[in-house]
């Protein structure tokens, strides 16, 4: 039933995308090779509940620099409001990754297709600093004002 649901969901995400026969492979996944050399894998996560959207962002060099990357990308992991994916590092390959989970009921391809540009371009500014060395800027889209007596930020 998942594997139909996953199907289906590929099918009207590929006329979205307007890439045609988007479909399950022989492992159950979607690899989706993008301009830039981002690559996305679309799955369903084991239970069934949610599809797993992920990204190899890549590998980030030993030393104070990977540090400072991972540091930034786990401020990025707890900015508040829609982040458009977490990341993890990979051990078995030794990578940074993106990923976001989206729960099954009710997904459609279009809501997969609507939240993309925004993934792919979270994606795109993270690999492209990595490549260069740089710092990745953190997102600024959520609200700066002081929520709660804490003065947590929204």
């Amino acid at each position: 039933m998942v594997t139909d649901m996953f199907g289906s969901i590929l099918q009207e995400l590929g006329r979205a995308l307007k890439v045609p026969n988007l479909h399950p492979d022989e492992h159950n996944s979607c690899l989706l090779k993008f301009k830039g050399g981002l690559h996305i894998q679309i799955e369903p996560e084991k239970n069934g509940q949610q599809l797993v959207i992920g990204c190899d962002i890549g590998i980030v060099p030993s030393g104070r620099y990977r540090e400072n990357i991972f540091a930034e990308a786990l401020k990025s992991n707890g900015l508040p409001g829609k982040r458009y994916g977490t990341f993890a590092y990979s051990k078995q390959n030794d990578h940074l990754v993106l990923f976001e989970f989206m729960s099954l009921k009710d997904l459609t391809g279009d809501k997969v297709a609507d939240f993309l540009p925004s993934f792919l371009e979270k994606a795109k500014k993270w690999k492209q600093a990595i490549e260069r060395g740089d710092i990745p800027a953190l997102d600024n889209s959520y609200s700066s004002k002081p929520l709660g007596m804490f003065g947590l930020m929204r």
